[in-house]
């Protein structure tokens, strides 16, 4: 028996100091991981900056959808936000568009989600959503968002670097005017021809 005791001793002493060592090479490894995905999300940045006023749309702040009595028709208002009486503009990069009703199938229940926005002047900020939402109240939907800035270290640790530039990519490859523009260019040359020939 002893020897048994000793023997379980032992070899948690071994698995002990194995695990130590190993958690802190997977600390230094995963902190290593950290700042690269910091980096690259600060380079992509500054890559993109200079489109972000182009891809930007206002932030909404709150919303509510009302019902009339006979609950046919129904009233929206929303609320942008704003910071130093500038309208806060950004891009959606990761998690809910919108909040997300916690129980669908229930008659009423939270309005809850989250967000990161990367803003037209290339600062990041993390959205919170809260409210409520009813089927039978009068008030069919009430929320607020909550927006705090974060650096790219706090928005890697808690968002997919890989969510966040499939994200870009798709608003940069939707608001590409180029095409457009040589068709513009194109037509524009047309015209110009036809009113060359008239006017000879």
């Amino acid at each position: 028996m002893p020897n048994t005791i000793n023997n379980t001793i032992a070899e948690l002493q071994d698995l002990s100091s194995r695990v130590e060592s190993g958690f802190a090479k997977f600390r230094g490894v995963r902190k290593e991981e950290d700042d690269a995905k910091r980096q690259l999300l600060e380079r992509v940045v500054e890559i993109v900056r200079p489109a972000l006023p182009a891809l930007a749309i206002g932030l909404r702040v709150s919303h509510v959808r009302r019902y009339n009595p006979e609950r046919t028709e129904f009233s929206e208002l929303n609320a942008l936000g704003q910071a130093g009486g500038v309208d806060l503009r950004g891009v959606h990069v990761a998690g809910d568009t919108a909040p997300r009703q916690d129980l669908p199938k229930a008659s009423s229940g939270a309005l809850l989600g989250s967000a990161l926005y990367l803003l037209e002047d290339g600062r990041l900020t993390e959205c919170s959503y809260g409210g409520r939402w009813s089927k039978t109240a009068e008030v069919a939907a009430e929320w607020e968002a909550k927006f705090s800035i974060i650096d790219a270290g706090q928005a890697m640790a808690a968002w997919r670097l890989e969510d966040v530039l499939h994200k870009l990519h798709e608003a940069l490859a939707r608001h590409d005017r180029e095409k457009a523009s040589q068709a513009s260019q194109g037509r524009t040359a047309r015209i110009h021809a036809v009113l060359t020939l008239l006017s000879s």
